[in-house]
């Protein structure tokens, strides 16, 4: 990478760019899988492991990403002649599948026996209670929920943003199935207090607080805003970018909480684009970056930046891959998670009752133990989210 040719080539230095990223993928796979041999036994312990410390197993994932990122970039030759190259990454996604599948068994069989709540992880559902609303007499808070952000993700922001900003990281668990229904409105006011996964018809969940069901992004802005205790100003993050309007900047000005929301990695995702979510998902971190500095230009003190639930984003899935559901009375069936009543138990799956797993609701979940997925009408080919594996339950606190 640092010699001549690939200085002076850019098809040569992508190639080497393309070999050294596979490399980091198969090193990490040995390491992340040498460490499951003595893996911690409680969730907590678990946690720790795949965030904290220098050396997180969420290292895995970034590396996975930014491999599948520059393949996509990459320009394969025709004929043979990167027959060896595409070898050695079809052996790093395999390894990468295989160790986070294995990791993904440990996390969700102890997270399944462990007693909920869980001592010592924060909840998602406790976020505003206790991140957001002692901030609220100091100023400013600008509340920003990114879609499908994982912790992994959120990592590398925090090092685009550490020349600037006091920065602080922490995990949550987040709200069960990790679908974007439950896990935005798991970040709203008294969720802490109750929050009952129920049905909306329609092969749809929601999640009720305090009475209200809240269903979508103008229940949640409604909700925040009538619950919140100070005035309140919603945006999404393209109306930063790339400058404020007028009516932005004034709705900053003249509200305390400023709610921003992000749905671009996970409309990336869920598009079943796979170059494209490639190509642009790392953007977004781009993007967030910019937001992030324009709200702290706008008079902004503080900045709590979360996410509902994170993604799985592999290669498309093969039929020795895919598992039949439990069947039953289907309330939501994504490829990660089935939601009902009834139906079957199989091995290749966790089934048990949400309320197990620390989540009011009268319905079962079932979710399979490893990287696998559910057979289902539709839904996406690589990128999924809804079950419990450590990339999809484990969300960030920024």
């Amino acid at each position: 990478l640092s010699r001549f040719w690939a200085d002076v080539i850019p098809a040569i230095q992508a190639r080497w760019a393309l070999i050294s990223a596979a490399a980091e993928v198969l090193i990490e796979a040995d390491r992340v899988g040498k460490a499951l041999k003595t893996a911690p036994t409680t969730v907590p312990g678990l946690v720790k492991a795949y965030t904290g410390d220098d050396d997180p197993w969420c290292l895995l994932d970034t590396h996975h990403r930014h491999m599948e990122s520059r393949k996509y970039n990459f320009e394969f030759a025709a004929s043979n002649e990167h027959h060896g190259l595409e070898k050695l990454i079809t052996k790093a996604e395999q390894r990468y599948n295989e160790v986070g599948s294995a990791v993904a068994k440990v996390f969700i069989t102890d997270f399944s026996m462990a007693k909920h709540p869980i001592k010592g992880l924060l909840r998602q559902r406790d976020i505003f209670e206790k991140q957001v609303k002692p901030l609220l007499g100091d100023g400013k808070v600008a509340y920003v929920w990114v879609d499908a952000l994982r912790f992994e993700m959120a990592r590398e922001l925090c090092r685009l943003l550490q020349d600037d900003f006091k920065l602080e990281i922490q995990p949550a668990i987040g709200t069960a199935p990790t679908i974007t229904e439950i896990g935005m409105a798991a970040l709203l006011p008294k969720a802490n207090e109750s929050a009952k996964v129920v049905a909306v018809g329609g092969g749809k969940l929601a999640l009720e607080i305090a009475g209200e069901v809240i269903k979508d992004r103008k229940d949640r802005v409604a909700f925040l805003k009538e619950h919140a205790g100070v005035s309140v100003f919603d945006a999404k993050l393209d109306d930063l970018l790339p400058k404020p309007t007028k009516k932005v900047k004034d709705g900053i000005q003249n509200s305390t909480l400023i709610l921003i929301t992000s749905q671009e990695i996970d409309e990336l995702g869920e598009a079943d684009n796979m170059a494209q979510a490639r190509l642009q998902i790392d953007g977004v971190l781009t993007q967030l970056r910019r937001g992030v500095r324009i709200l702290a230009d706008h008079g902004i003190n503080t900045i709590v930046l979360v996410a509902d639930h994170g993604h799985l984003f592999g290669e498309e899935t093969g039929e020795d891959m895919k598992i039949e559901s439990p069947g039953g009375k289907v309330e939501d069936l994504h490829r990660r998670v089935w939601v009902g009543v009834g139906g079957n138990t199989e091995p290749s799956y966790l089934r048990t009752s949400l309320a197990s797993l620390g989540v009011d609701s009268e319905f079962d979940i079932a979710t399979p133990w490893t990287f696998a997925v559910f057979k289902s009408k539709g839904g996406g080919r690589a990128y999924f989210h809804g079950g419990l594996s450590p990339q999809e339950l484990i969300v960030p606190v920024v």
